[in-house]
């Protein structure tokens, strides 16, 4: 949970400092404010799950298992991480291997 939450601060530390720079395009700029939108979403949805791992624990939230599409969630997750490992020079990338609909049945959330 600590590296999760670390990383989605890192996201909104960092490129709510990248838009101190002078001479940014517009283009930059939507960029850096979307990946801060994407980064403070992703600590809500953090703090939304750790307050439900509680709920579970004690017995106040009951587990739905539904289908879900996998791919769905590698895209957003590629989404949300891909700038911030460029800046790392790391390359992301996952192949859809043979279904583009892949289900998987867990609770989404």
């Amino acid at each position: 949970m600590s590296h999760e939450i670390r990383t989605s601060l890192n996201g909104i530390i960092g490129f709510s400092g990248l838009l101190d720079q002078d001479n940014l395009s517009k283009k930059d700029i939507k960029e850096f404010t979307t990946m801060i939108h994407q980064s403070g979403n992703r600590l809500i949805e953090i703090v939304n799950n750790i307050l439900d791992i509680s709920k579970i624990q004690t017995g106040q939230v009951r587990i739905e298992r539904k289908a879900t599409i996998i791919n769905a969630i590698f895209s957003d997750l590629l989404s949300f991480f891909s700038n911030i490992a460029e800046l790392k020079n790391i390359k992301l990338n996952y192949h859809n291997q043979d279904d583009k609909f892949r289900t998987i049945y867990t609770d989404e959330a």
